[in-house]
């Protein structure tokens, strides 16, 4: 990011998940850094983190078209994840958070493959 720093706190905040093997819904913490996204089981300082998720393998970042639900979903190293928010401005913070971040790191890559692209290979004088 255009900070230079390592997992600068972005957002953070109880979000529900939705459970990949059950499909029931838990309440989880989240925090979202300039570089990963992750959940932990709950805001204490020793919660267990239940994913740990880099924002470069992020795909398919999604906001529900369904009016009442409130749910955005992701893809990360092939598993799709679920969250839902309490309400609807809640919803709309995270989704703008997470769509600046991953907007973010693009444009980061972006310039460190520039810059890689534009290196000249110098051979000795002789």
């Amino acid at each position: 990011m255009s900070t230079g720093k390592k997992n600068v706190i972005l957002k953070k905040g109880m979000l529900m998940k939705c459970s990949k093997y059950l499909g029931n819904w838990k309440e989880r913490f989240i925090v979202l850094t300039n570089e990963r996204f992750l959940t932990y089981e709950a805001m204490d300082k020793d919660a267990n983190c239940t994913a740990d998720l880099f924002l470069v393998e992020m795909e398919d970042f999604n906001k529900s078209t369904d009016e009442e639900s409130n749910e955005f979903t992701f893809m990360s190293d092939g598993k799709l994840y679920k969250f839902r928010a309490p309400d609807k401005e809640t919803l709309n913070d995270w989704v703008s958070a997470i769509e600046s971040a991953l907007e973010e790191m693009k444009k980061s890559l972006a310039l460190v493959s520039s810059y890689t692209d534009s290196k000249v290979e110098v051979s000795p004088d002789k």
